[in-house]
């Protein structure tokens, strides 16, 4: 009897246990689901909202006067689109400003928020890094810059030609160029006068305090560039060990499509180590499941700080890169891993390592033939490199009005 009730308590605890298991897998799914609803969403606010709900969304501290204030780990999360990891971190930063101690998901555990990196220190008015609605603004359009025009933006904004820039210079070509791009354009109530709102600190000029050279002016739209990357990579590096999984660098890159981001990311998702929660839905595709012997192959493979910023120098070049493949397979043929190698070293002056050709062509070669079909590549390239900076801030309605209007002042002026 003694055996029969002992047999009994062991497996009530057993089930007991199973239960338990079961109850916390199911919360942990809750969560996990949770998350993606609101990365998903924060991804919208990146795209589609004005500035000012940006800014307000990731903002976690305030000024004296109760102002929202952005730091740098703030801005970053801002401008890097969520890409589906269990580990990124979502929730509005605005809570952080009412002290609530739960109002984010997950935390990278290496990226010291505290880090300022010295760019910028120089852009913000106090030279702590913390950036208020302007310093946002200026920093965004800076970043949505393509360095092939570094130079020539440099000599436009020169009007008198003597070689630097004063901070009125600086203030009409940031202030044309606020004219121009979706952020600034979004801006409610749009300013009168887009000058008033250019910032101009001190210590982003050198020649007493009011010129920037041309050196100084094209290092420094660089140092923002890299100290983004820098970041970025800090808050991808989970313990901190100086390496990215290909799982957490393809969702990366992933996270950047336009049209067909699910697909890549689900794609991406296969490289993750621990991918027990995924659903069978994800694996029925026989051709990827024939790809196996890659997945085992790029789960094993890491990445540093070099081929991540070798990536970010690649999206840097988009254009040329684009050139480059448009005038060899104009034709519509795809591309081998050695020709992509090839093509990114001559025309970016980036070296590729057979591990992100390969991670590449995981991503991009849907049928797993050795053969990139470049066009989507491309794409997702041509997004990253703006940082989803250059797109529309608006759902059309507006573009559509003023479409309207302006074909019957036309048509009106034409009847007169």
């Amino acid at each position: 009897a003694t055996t029969t009730q002992g047999l009994a308590l062991s497996e009530a605890k057993q089930e007991h246990g199973e239960e338990e298991k079961d109850a916390m897998a199911q919360v942990d799914a809750t969560a996990r689901m949770r998350q993606r609803i609101v990365g998903n969403y924060e991804n919208k606010i990146r795209q589609m909202s004005n500035p000012v709900k940006v800014f307000e969304y990731f903002a976690s501290e305030v000024d004296s006067n109760g102002n929202p204030l952005m730091t740098p780990h703030d801005f970053v999360r801002a401008v890097t689109p969520y890409g589906g990891r269990d580990t990124d971190e979502v929730g509005s930063s605005s809570n952080d400003r009412s002290s609530s101690p739960n109002s984010r998901f997950k935390v990278a555990p290496c990226d010291d928020k505290n880090f300022v990196p010295s760019a910028f220190k120089t852009i913000s008015p106090n030279g702590d890094g913390r950036l208020t609605l302007h310093e946002y603004i200026l920093l965004t359009t800076l970043l949505a810059i393509p360095p092939a025009y570094f130079e020539v933006l440099f000599k436009m904004s020169d009007f008198n030609g003597n070689g630097s820039l004063d901070t009125n210079e600086f203030k009409e070509t940031i202030a044309t160029m606020y004219r121009h791009s979706p952020i600034s354009k979004s801006l409610r109530p749009t300013p009168k006068n887009l000058k008033d709102i250019v910032p101009t600190p001190k210590a982003m000029f050198e020649m007493g305090g009011d010129r920037m050279s041309h050196d100084h002016f094209t290092a420094f739209l660089q140092d923002i560039r890299t100290q983004v990357w820098k970041m970025q990579f800090r808050m991808f590096d989970q313990d901190g060990d100086g390496w990215l999984s290909a799982y957490t660098f393809a969702t990366h890159i992933a996270a950047h499509a336009k049209t067909n981001q699910n697909t890549l990311i689900r794609r991406a998702m296969e490289l993750e180590t621990k991918n027990d929660h995924l659903t069978t839905e994800s694996n029925t595709d026989s051709k990827r499941m024939a790809s196996l012997p890659v997945v085992e192959r790029l789960k094993g493979s890491r990445f540093d700080w070099e081929n991540f910023r070798a990536f970010h120098g690649m999206v840097d070049s988009v254009e040329t890169l684009s050139r480059a493949v448009t005038l060899l397979h104009a034709g519509g043929e795809v591309c081998t891993k050695s020709e992509l190698q090839r093509i990114i070293r001559v025309t970016t002056g980036q070296e590729f390592s057979d591990e992100q050709a390969e991670l590449i062509f995981f991503l991009f070669d849907e049928d797993q033939n050795g053969l990139l079909d470049h066009s989507e590549f491309l794409s997702v390239l041509s997004e990253a490199a703006s940082n989803g900076l250059n797109k529309p801030r608006d759902l059309g309605i507006s573009r559509f009005i003023k479409c309207v209007s302006n074909c019957r002042k036309k048509r009106k002026s034409s009847n007169e």
